[in-house]
């Protein structure tokens, strides 16, 4: 991994009504070989507990970052998401069954710092 390169990438991952598989795609951004991220997690309205897990894994990695809205689809989701992150960061979008190998961040941060990006 280039170490002169190391901006800050949030994740973005927007759910509803993901109890079921969330843990996945959670645990796979929190897995990513490269450790400068946040993960900034959607509650879009869920009906279920989907809440509820996602706050017990803010509870336990400051990485993580909730924000909870009403229902208002996946991409009024993603755009809150990309509203929280700062200007300057990098977006990943991953949803919220999306299983991500470990090296995918890193791999696109070493292409952008090896070509100039």
């Amino acid at each position: 991994m280039n170490k002169e390169y190391n901006p800050l990438v949030s994740i973005v991952i927007p759910v509803y009504n993901g109890s079921n598989f969330l843990k996945y795609a959670i645990d796979s951004a929190l897995a990513q070989t490269y450790k400068n991220i946040e993960v900034i997690l959607i509650n879009d309205g869920s009906t279920d507990d989907t809440l509820d897990k996602i706050q017990k894994y803010a509870s336990l990695d400051s990485r993580i970052v909730v924000l909870d809205v009403p229902n208002g689809g996946v991409s009024h989701a993603r755009n809150l998401g990309i509203k929280r992150a700062k200007e300057e960061n990098l977006l990943f979008f991953f949803d919220s069954d999306d299983i991500v190998d470990a090296y995918a961040v890193e791999h696109c941060i070493n292409y952008m710092a090896s070509n100039h990006t």
